[in-house]
C-alpha cells in the first residue's frame, strides 16, 4: 500500500471514529438558563423540592452552579452558595449530617455560609442573597 493511499484510509478512520460523538453532542440536551425577574431574583426550584432532597442544585443558574440549602440554624430560610470549590474548582457537596459543605476532590471543607472550615481551600464559597416566597425557592443574581 502506497503512502497516499495509507494516509486516505487513515483519514476515513478518524473521521468514522469522529461522526457518532459529533452527533452525540449536537443532539445533547441544552440546560435551560432561568431568567432574573425584575427585583434580580431567580426562581431555582420549590420548597417541595428543597423538603424532599434536602438540596437543590442549579447548574443552570447565571454565573455559577449553585448549592441551596435549608440554614441548619433557622428551618425557615435558605442559604445559596457556589458549588465549585475555590481551591481546584471541584464540585462540593453538602453533607447534612456534618452541616457542612465537602469537596470530594481535595477534601477541603466549608460552614453553610460557605467560610472554610479546613483546606487546602483557603476562600470561601461564593454566598448569593437567597429566599422563600411562597412554594419557590428564589436566588439573587449578582
Amino acid at each position: 500500500m502506497d503512502r497516499r493511499a495509507f494516509m486516505t484510509y487513515m483519514g476515513l478512520g478518524l473521521l468514522a471514529d469522529c461522526l457518532p460523538m459529533a452527533i452525540a453532542a449536537s443532539a445533547a440536551p441544552k440546560l435551560k438558563v432561568a431568567k432574573a425577574r425584575s427585583d434580580g431574583f431567580v426562581a431555582v426550584g420549590t420548597v417541595n423540592e428543597l423538603q424532599t432532597k434536602g438540596v437543590i442544585k442549579a447548574p443552570q443558574f447565571p454565573g455559577k452552579p449553585l448549592l441551596i440549602i435549608r440554614d441548619p440554624q433557622n428551618k425557615s430560610k435558605v442559604i445559596a452558595v457556589s458549588s465549585t470549590c475555590t481551591h481546584k474548582g471541584c464540585e462540593v457537596d453538602w453533607r447534612a449530617k456534618n452541616s457542612q459543605f465537602a469537596c470530594p476532590c481535595h477534601g477541603a471543607k466549608f460552614n453553610p455560609n460557605g467560610t472554610v472550615v479546613k483546606g487546602p481551600a483557603t476562600r470561601p464559597l461564593t454566598s448569593f442573597k437567597a429566599k422563600i416566597e411562597g412554594n419557590l425557592v428564589l436566588v439573587k443574581s449578582n
